[in-house]
């Protein structure tokens, strides 16, 4: 497994439901993502840090 994968799969499983549901089949969540976390509260903390 590759690195990109064991991180798609960890977001998948923290991330709200509704935000993988959006997020086109084929496409990496982790690039979905990026735009969206200036609006994640709880993320921004956390890459604060």
């Amino acid at each position: 497994m590759s690195g990109g994968a064991v991180v798609q799969n960890e977001l998948a499983k923290k991330l709200p439901v509704s935000f993988i549901d959006s997020v086109p089949q084929g496409t990496a969540i982790m690039y979905a993502l990026i735009p969206k976390l200036p609006t994640y509260p709880r993320l921004h903390t956390r890459l604060e840090v």
